[in-house]
């Protein structure tokens, strides 16, 4: 069995300023209300089954109306998914901390969205077999999180997987 270190820490930090967020293919009406916010960051952690995102958003208010999720750009799929939408908070700057499972093999992609076409930041993620082989930082208008994203609630992974991006 292969060993892996519970924690292996890559902290990048990136941060989309105004003119850095990636305008993306206006995919299908996606069914959530946005905020147009031009500033967020994403900070991958690898741990051995999962991957733990942290960072922030700023939209310039507080308790801005609208939601922000996270898109998935999966081996396979033909687009962006957002399976989950959350609020903002109360006070700027929104703070997040997800972990899950990551259900694919080869290279996937995942970004803060604020709305279905604004990407804020994103990050590749190699995997195998649901273990995280790699992360890295990748520029808002990589080709690999080019496609329309849409917002699916159940999502498409499998129906037993309920914490995967």
């Amino acid at each position: 069995m292969k060993l892996r270190i519970l924690f292996v820490a890559l902290l990048v930090t990136v941060t989309a300023l105004t003119g850095g967020a990636a305008r993306g293919p206006v995919g299908p009406d996606v069914g959530w209300p946005t905020q147009a916010c031009v500033k967020g960051t994403m900070e991958p952690m690898e741990l051995e089954f999962q991957l733990r995102l942290t960072g922030d958003l700023s939209c310039g208010m507080a308790n801005p109306p609208g939601r922000w999720g996270i898109a998935r750009f999966i081996p396979g799929l033909a687009f962006g998914e957002v399976a989950e939408l959350y609020d903002y908070a109360p006070f700027a700057p929104t703070t997040y901390s997800l972990t899950k499972s990551v259900p694919w093999n080869g290279t996937g992609y995942l970004c803060l969205v604020s709305d279905p076409n604004t990407r804020l930041a994103c990050v590749s993620v190699k995997a195998q077999s649901w273990v995280i082989v790699s992360t890295a930082v990748v520029p808002v208008d990589h080709p690999g999180v080019s496609l329309p994203i849409v917002h699916s609630p159940r999502g498409v992974e499998p129906p037993t997987c309920g914490t995967c991006w």
